[in-house]
């Protein structure tokens, strides 16, 4: 049971690394990664001032940072998993 849920992760990650090479119209996972860690760094920037912006930016932003900190540790994984 726990070695079907690894594979199921294991796919679910390659689609997921499948979807963005195809959107940010890159060939590896580390482009990806420097991608997302740029992102966040703005986002990080933007929140430091979220007492400037209004809920219906920060909080968008703030899910951001959660899902995109999820993606790169995923894409580290799987990348650790392929080597």
């Amino acid at each position: 049971m726990h070695k079907e849920y690894e594979i199921e992760e294991y796919t679910a990650i390659e689609e997921q690394i499948h979807y963005y090479c195809k959107c940010l119209l890159v060939s590896h996972p580390d482009q990806i990664i420097k991608y997302l860690e740029k992102r966040l760094e703005k986002y990080a920037e933007t929140l430091q001032y979220a007492h400037l912006y209004p809920d219906t930016i920060i909080l968008p932003l703030q899910q951001l940072v959660i899902e995109y900190s999820l993606d790169v540790a995923r894409i580290r994984k799987y990348m650790n998993l392929k080597t």
